[in-house]
């Protein structure tokens, strides 16, 4: 690991073969009269109780946990109530990511609908900076505003806050993100990571916290429960910001891609047009790779409003107008990250990370608003927890990514004493820090103990060793339906098949894809490896070939087998 880049053509893939619990197995299959491959995928997702996996398996609305178990939602609801009697401007102030703003337009349309008086606001990221800042609220001091409620962050802004109070405003922090020791002095705390939180899950995205509120604000009409028709945003927000699919994003997620299928707001319409996407049949890849980076491109570049105003815009020629934007945007965005990228690793290339663990790495050209998804790019390369610092004018503008194993914000917290802000997840964090306390830093990162470590890379999660020619493609449409969504901490499925024999000649399509017919025990297969064409110089008819798959779905809805890994 002395700074080397690791180009994937030294080694294979790891693969982490999941050890088979048999009995557990045998009895989720026989109680729930399922095929032993789901049994054992369940299993994989350490699930082991038939009612478990049930609830896993049939995602309800109706299991969503009641809002008021998370502690600070009670009096949160009762200060917008007043608010809304008392004909009081409430602001919204939320993040510039896709989490951020979907839940900034979520909680605007929610208000509305309730009659409240509600303006939106959402930082410029390359003139504010994250989160609450005392300009922006003088601002809105000065627009009026009386209380403010804050979305996907907050929970580290205690200045800010303390600030707010002493002008008079009152404010609701929600949030998602990691709290320190010290509260912010707001009114009401929504977080269900907040000490003395009960709520039974921690893992919702600053959206679903957002969401959460608005099923409670929805209690205020009749006393019952109510799910508004905005899952099309909670679904957006949860899978750009990457949060674990499992238990209630699972289900967010399930019925929104459905509401995102049928969607009546026009901005999603033009987002899907403008991206070559047919809503009707989106699904979580669709928002991931393709909607939730145009949306975040006007963050990154500097103005998310763009992104805001797509999302509540009732006009079609507006719609069409920002849409474009958000593509310019995101144009550019890939442009800058690129140049970003190809100069981090050549600084990368010179570090040796066995006397660091951490990658730390700092330039004056970069710009701040890429250097999360730099960071995150190096992570793979390198396999290591990244930290990028962007200066400016005497300012570092950190983004921190990690690993399986390695908590990047209690790094940061370590080193709190040098950041003049920070906060974040385990596994993703951002700070900022005076220029003249990066090489602080990096000593101290280095002395984290973390020095010597070498990290295998993530390897790919193997469900069970089949051979797909044994297993109908009824089976693998089954298991799709069953186990979508699919995301963070529920991949697509991927399987092991040993001793497939190669029947034709190897294939090469025109955009560089490989095409192998393999014979197994019963039959034969077609599977398509993508970008995996320079491969076929290497193949024989007649080889045999161990190759880890993953059943998909294409455009016509035709199942095919994607190849993942070719062993020889």
């Amino acid at each position: 690991m002395n700074g080397k880049r690791d180009t994937g053509d030294e080694r294979k893939t790891m693969l982490e073969m999941v050890r088979e619990n048999e009995e557990i197995r045998k009895k989720l299959s026989s109680e729930l009269n399922i095929h032993p491959i789901f049994a054992q995928m369940l299993v994989n997702r350490g699930i082991s109780e038939a009612k478990e996996a049930f609830k896993f398996m049939n995602p309800q609305l109706k299991n969503l946990y009641d809002p008021f178990l998370m502690k600070g939602m009670k009096e949160g609801v009762e200060r917008i109530k007043e608010a809304i009697k008392k004909k009081e401007i409430i602001c919204i102030y939320g993040d510039y990511d896709v989490d951020g703003i979907s839940a900034t337009a979520l909680l605007v349309l929610t208000l509305k609908k309730l009659s409240a008086k509600v303006i939106p606001y959402i930082p410029h990221r390359l003139k504010e900076g994250y989160g609450l800042s005392v300009h922006s609220i003088k601002k809105l001091k000065e627009e009026g505003a009386g209380l403010l409620v804050t979305v996907d962050c907050g929970i580290t802004s205690l200045e800010e806050v303390g600030f707010a109070r002493a002008l008079g405003m009152d404010v609701i922090v929600t949030d998602h993100h990691e709290p320190l020791a010290i509260s912010p002095p707001a009114c009401a705390i929504i977080n269900p990571k907040q000490i003395g939180c009960q709520y039974p899950f921690k893992e919702l995205a600053g959206v679903g916290v957002s969401f959460k509120l608005c099923q409670a604000l929805n209690n205020l009409e009749d006393g019952e429960l109510k799910v508004d028709n905005h899952l099309d945003l909670v679904a957006l927000g949860t899978i750009a910001d990457l949060v674990p699919l499992q238990d209630e994003n699972r289900i967010l997620v399930r019925y929104g891609l459905e509401d995102f299928s049928r969607t009546n707001k026009i901005g999603l319409k033009a987002l899907g047009e403008v991206s070559g996407i047919n809503l009707e049949d989106i699904d979580t890849s669709h928002i991931g790779y393709r909607l939730a980076p145009r949306i975040n491109a006007c963050g990154r570049m500097g103005d998310a409003r763009r992104g805001l105003n797509l999302l509540l815009t009732e006009n079609f020629q507006e719609a069409r107008f920002l849409a474009l934007l958000l593509e310019e945007d995101n144009r550019l965005r890939q442009k800058i990250q690129e140049e970003v990228f190809e100069e981090a690793i050549k600084l990368a290339q010179a570090v040796d990370l066995r006397e660091r663990g951490i990658l730390v790495l700092c330039s004056k050209n970069w710009h701040r608003g890429v250097i999360g998804i730099v960071a995150s790019r190096l992570v793979e390369e390198y396999c290591c927890p990244v930290i990028l610092i962007a200066v400016e004018n005497g300012t570092g503008y950190g983004s921190a990514r990690s690993i399986e194993g390695v908590n990047i914000i209690e790094i940061l917290n370590e080193n709190s004493d040098l950041f003049s802000s920070y906060g974040g997840h385990k596994y993703a964090a951002g700070f900022t820090i005076e220029e003249g306390k990066i090489e602080e830093l990096k000593k101290r990162v280095a002395a984290s103990g973390l020095a010597g470590e070498e990290w295998l890379p993530r390897g790919i999660l193997i469900e069970a060793e089949v051979d797909p020619t044994e297993i109908s493609s009824d089976i693998f449409r089954d298991c799709l339906d069953i186990f979508s969504p699919f995301g963070h901490e529920n991949p697509y499925p991927s399987f092991l098949a040993r001793n497939m024999k190669i029947t034709e000649l190897p294939r090469v399509t025109g955009n560089g894809n490989l095409l192998l017919t393999l014979r197994g025990k019963k039959g034969t297969a077609v599977a398509v490896g993508f970008k995996k064409g320079v491969l076929a110089e290497e193949l024989r008819e007649g080889d045999c070939l161990d190759i880890v798959f993953s059943p998909r779905l294409d455009r016509n809805n035709e199942l095919y087998l994607r190849i993942e890994e070719i062993y020889q």
